[in-house]
């Protein structure tokens, strides 16, 4: 199977997406060596924008005006059996320089109008390309699907119609960095099967599907993970006061990694503190709430005390799943589990890292 990759995230091999698009074309090709992938980088393309000339339309070889890396595209386009668009959601739809890919297909098509069985118009295409299999795979940031994926969804719909697949994430974030491989790992294997399903049966599956439509985290933690990742600076803000606002946001992100973990009704209690920022919060979790106070006010006794160098934190809490020096990340689910080992035993201990 010649299968072609059409990566349109402006973050090219950094994108989100890409993970679950990795996943799916390990299931599609698995147990066979008979595929050829190619992947095409919009964001490394030189594309024209559309013009509507229509000089595509008024010469019989449907050619445009612009030679550029539309020329590539088209040929691999024609070559390809399967093709897979990997793109996030911007804006409620896809981002511009993907939507100028697509404008850019005017030349796909014959300028006579034709009736569609399903109602509306349509242009028929010139060369036998209407028959491929297409797969859209985007991720979002928002947590859910409501007034938001829709337009993207419908756009590919309609132009590609019941050929299209499609794999819709929320909550699409999190599948760049280490720390949350755990709770993205049970997504990555649907997204597997998905593709294994898609070359053995021509098609997901229903139950697949509704596997795919999962989230990740519950709405409460994952607003906490997305409303605490934005670490706001201004050209006043200096070095050590960036790095203390980073410091307080990823900490604040942590207690929402902690579900699961069956905390009793006695608070268990890890105590963050780096000198170097004069900067010290709890993290105080019970049976009904997890919560991160920075007020010595309200500081219990702690059974896990943590002496950081903010600059090493910073450092493995942003290790990245494809990143290829300096992968050590930490897992806080373990400093979580371990304090309450020791709440448990009526222990306190202090590590410095």
């Amino acid at each position: 199977m010649n299968i072609l990759v059409v990566n349109g995230s402006p973050k090219g091999e950094l994108s989100n997406t890409l993970h679950i698009t990795q996943a799916f074309l390990e299931g599609l090709t698995a147990g066979s060596h008979d595929h050829q992938i190619t992947t095409f980088t919009v964001k490394d393309k030189h594309i024209e924008f559309c013009t509507g000339c229509f000089h595509c339309w008024s010469h019989k070889d449907g050619k445009c005006i612009f030679k550029d890396d539309m020329v590539e595209y088209t040929e691999l386009y024609k070559a390809a059996d399967l093709i897979i668009f990997n793109t996030p959601v911007y804006y409620f739809g896809m981002p511009a320089r993907l939507k100028n890919l697509l404008d850019r297909t005017l030349p796909f098509h014959l300028p006579e109008i034709v009736d569609r069985k399903e109602g509306g118009q349509r242009h028929d295409y010139r060369w036998d390309v209407g028959n491929k299999k297409i797969v859209l795979i985007a991720t979002c940031g928002f947590y859910s699907y409501e007034n938001n994926t829709e337009p993207l969804v419908k756009l590919f719909d309609i132009c590609f119609g019941n050929a299209c697949e499609k794999i819709i994430c929320p909550e699409g974030t999190l599948f760049s960095l280490k720390v949350f491989e755990k709770e993205t790992a049970p997504y990555l294997a649907s997204a597997r099967k998905a593709g294994a399903e898609l070359a053995h049966d021509g098609r997901i599956s229903d139950s697949t599907r509704q596997e795919l439509i999962q989230r990740t985290f519950g709405v409460e933690d994952y607003l906490v993970l997305a409303n605490n990742n934005w670490v706001k600076t201004d050209e006043n803000t200096t070095e050590e006061e960036k790095k203390r606002l980073t410091v307080r946001q990823r900490i604040h992100q942590m207690p929402a990694l902690f579900t699961g973990i069956p905390f009793t009704e006695v608070p268990t209690v890890i105590e963050m503190t780096f000198p170097a920022l004069s900067y010290t919060c709890q993290m105080q979790m019970d049976a009904s709430r997890r919560q991160v106070t920075e007020d010595a006010s309200e500081f219990l006794p702690y059974h896990l005390r943590m002496v950081m160098d903010a600059d090493r934190f910073i450092s493995i809490s942003a290790v990245r799943v494809n990143q290829k020096k300096g992968g050590n990340a930490y897992d806080p689910r373990k400093l979580a589990e371990f304090a309450l080992r020791l709440q448990k035993m009526g222990a306190r201990k202090e590590i410095k890292g």
